[in-house]
C-alpha cells in the first residue's frame, strides 16, 4: 500500500510543477489551469485523512460540453 501512496505523492508533485511551469497563456488555458489547480487543492485538503462519501462526491467532475 505504501508504494501506491508514494506514486500518488509523486504525481501530485509533478502536476504542481507543470501548473507552475505553464506561465502565461491564453484565457482558455488559464481557465483549465485554474480548474486543475482547484481540483488539486481539494485533493490536498483531504490527503492523509479518512475520506467520506461526501468528500468523494465533492471531487466529482461534471461534463460541460
Amino acid at each position: 500500500m505504501k508504494n501506491y501512496a508514494q506514486y500518488i505523492d509523486l504525481a501530485i508533485v509533478l502536476v504542481q510543477e507543470v501548473l507552475q511551469g505553464i506561465g502565461k497563456s491564453t484565457n482558455t488555458e488559464q481557465s483549465i489551469v485554474g480548474d486543475v489547480q482547484s481540483a488539486l487543492n481539494a485533493l490536498l485538503k483531504v490527503q492523509g485523512s479518512d475520506v467520506t462519501y461526501a468528500q468523494l462526491e465533492s471531487l466529482r467532475a461534471t461534463k460541460e460540453w
